[in-house]
């Protein structure tokens, strides 16, 4: 597989489980208002392993645009889009780090749930941003990545 190929097919499945990410995140935020507690525990489950997907491939995509960042160095941070992307990394980081303190504190901090849902909000709208700021690119590539023909 080319490495073209690689990263479009990476950033294709990042959004499917951004979809999964959020989705369970919103689940789990209802369920916290809700009596039964097996409901929030499962749907926080099914958070954790969709957070653990999204982060894995997350680590995935990063690696594969690391000339970006480095980038950042020489060029700075100018522009709108620069200073976007860097603000998802930047709340990406922390969502991820809030999350990790949840699993080991448990659900009696409800404060800390709290934080890492708003900072969950403030990750899905840049990415929002993010990823419709390259819907052309992504429709492309699902013509040329997903439906080519393969030549023997």
């Amino acid at each position: 597989m080319n490495r073209n190929r690689f990263v479009f097919l990476t950033d294709l499945m990042l959004a499917g489980a951004f979809v999964l990410l959020l989705g369970t995140g919103i689940a789990l935020h209802m369920a916290g208002h809700a009596a039964c507690h097996g409901s929030w525990h499962g749907w926080a489950a099914c958070h954790t392993v969709a957070g653990l997907l999204f982060a894995g491939l997350a680590v995935i995509h990063i690696k594969s645009h690391r000339s970006w960042y480095k980038g950042l160095k020489t060029a700075g941070c100018k522009g709108a889009r620069k200073k976007a992307v860097l603000a998802l990394s930047v709340v990406f980081a922390a969502a991820v780090l809030s999350g990790a303190a949840l699993l080991f504190v448990g659900r009696g901090h409800c404060h800390a749930g709290l934080l890492h849902y708003k900072i969950g909000i403030a990750a899905a709208a840049l990415a929002i941003f993010h990823i419709l700021q390259r819907l052309k690119i992504l429709r492309k590539g699902i013509t040329v990545h997903v439906f080519a023909k393969k030549h023997s």
